[in-house]
Formats: structure tokens, C-alpha cells, sequence
């Protein structure tokens, strides 16, 4: 039996930081007129992501990308859920098929 992993903080250096950090760091930089290297290391953040936050860069998840939307997703969950209650069992390759089928319409 697997055991839950909890991460330590500090063991990995991307998002190792809160908001409220970055938002104090972000308000010292615009109303105090202080760097964004000096901003970084008076509140130990990482400066590329201070740095990413000031200029409003798009920093996606963590982890990998998910192809759907979470609509996309219920829809398809929907539909294989359906065809379960109407005892039509779907094999790996027919969902792929399904799934395909349902992209090309969207």
C-alpha cells in the first residue's frame, strides 16, 4: 500500500511561495519605488517569478497540461457514463475513437 506524500517546504524552489508574499513584494516595487531584485530577496521569493508577476506573464500549472476544458471533460464523462447505463461496453479503442469524434466536432 502507497503512502500519501507531503512535501517539505523548501524542498523544491518553483512555487515555493504564497500570494500574499508576491502582493507585498509587488506593492514595495510599485509604491516604494524598490527593485525587483531588492523585492525578491527582502521577501525570499524567486526573481524570475517575481519578475513574471510584475510584467502579468501567464504561468500555467504546474505539472502536465490538460488537453480539455473541465466542460469538455464532463461532456465526454457524460456520455460514457450513458452508454454504460445502456449496457454498451466502451473498449480502449473505442473511446479513443469517441473522444476523437468529440474534438473534431468542437
Amino acid at each position: 500500500m502507497g503512502r500519501t506524500y507531503k512535501r517539505q517546504l523548501g524542498s523544491r524552489t518553483y512555487g515555493n511561495f504564497n500570494e500574499e508574499q508576491v502582493n507585498q513584494a509587488l506593492h514595495d516595487v510599485l509604491e516604494n519605488g524598490l527593485s525587483l531584485r531588492k523585492a525578491a530577496k527582502k521577501y525570499k521569493l524567486s526573481y524570475g517569478t517575481l519578475n513574471n508577476k510584475y510584467h502579468g506573464r501567464k504561468i500555467k500549472k504546474i505539472g502536465g497540461q490538460s488537453v480539455f476544458i473541465y466542460e469538455e471533460e464532463v461532456a465526454i464523462i457524460n456520455s460514457i457514463l450513458t452508454c454504460a447505463d445502456w449496457g454498451y461496453p466502451l473498449s480502449a479503442m473505442d473511446l479513443r475513437r469517441f473522444v476523437k469524434s468529440f474534438l473534431a466536432l468542437n
